[in-house]
C-alpha cells in the first residue's frame, strides 16, 4: 500500500543541491550489471544508485527531523539512470537494502510515463540487511502507481518492486527508516 505523506516540499536550497551532485554522479554500472545477470540482455536495465551525501544529510535533517522525533531518519538521493536513450529502460523487481521503509520525494520523475509496480512478494521486516532481485515470471503484478512531483510517499520498500518505462534518470530524495513496519509509520505520523 502506498501513503501520501503531509510533508513540506523540500527546500529550494535542497532541491538545487540534490540536481547539482545528480549531475556529476557518474553511473553505477555495477547496479545495472546485477540487474542484467537476472534478467538477461533482452530488459534495458536501468542503473540504480541510493546514496548518502554529507551536506544533503545536514539540510535534510534540518528540514525533516523534528517530524519524526524518536525516530532514526537517513536522508539519500536515489538515482535512477536510463543508459540508452534510444529505448526506455527498466529497474528490475526488486526489495530495498538495509530498509524496511522508504519515504520518496520525487525531483525529476525519469520521463512521462515511469510507473512503479508492486508485487505479491515480501522480504521479512526482521531481515534487516534485505536486497533480492526477481525475475518477473517469479512475480505477479498487484498494483501499478504514477507518482508525481511535489508530493511525499511512503511505502514497504520489502515488498518486491520495479520501476518501468524510464526515459531519462529519475531523481528523488528518500527518507529511509530501519525496523519499522508501515502502518506503525502512519499512525505514528497521523498523531
Amino acid at each position: 500500500m502506498i501513503y501520501t505523506l503531509n510533508l513540506p516540499k523540500p527546500s529550494n536550497e535542497l532541491i538545487t543541491l540534490i540536481k547539482s551532485i545528480a549531475d556529476v554522479r557518474e553511473t553505477n554500472w555495477g547496479s545495472k550489471s546485477a540487474h542484467e545477470a537476472i534478467l538477461g540482455n533482452h530488459v534495458n536495465c536501468a542503473a540504480g544508485d541510493f546514496f548518502e551525501h554529507p551536506s544533503v544529510t545536514t539540510l535534510a535533517l534540518l528540514e525533516y527531523d523534528r517530524f519524526f522525533p524518536g525516530k532514526k531518519i537517513t536522508p539519500m538521493i536515489g538515482l535512477i539512470r536510463n543508459t540508452k536513450s534510444e529505448s526506455t529502460s527498466s529497474y528490475g523487481p526488486h526489495s530495498d537494502r538495509v530498509r524496511t521503509v522508504g519515504i520518496n520525494f520525487y525531483i525529476d520523475l525519469g520521463g512521462e510515463n515511469v510507473s512503479t509496480v508492486f508485487y505479491d512478494k515480501f522480504d521479512p521486516l526482521d531481515d534487516l540487511v534485505g536486497g533480492h532481485n526477481a525475475t518477473y515470471n517469479e512475480l505477479t503484478a498487484v498494483e501499478e502507481v504514477f507518482f508525481k512531483n511535489d508530493i511525499w510517499y511512503a511505502f514497504n520498500t520489502r515488498q518486491y518492486h520495479s520501476v518501468e518505462n524510464i526515459e531519462t534518470t529519475r531523481i528523488m530524495l528518500t527518507l529511509s527508516m530501519v525496523n519499522i513496519p508501515i502502518k506503525n509509520l502512519v499512525a505514528f505520523l497521523e498523531k
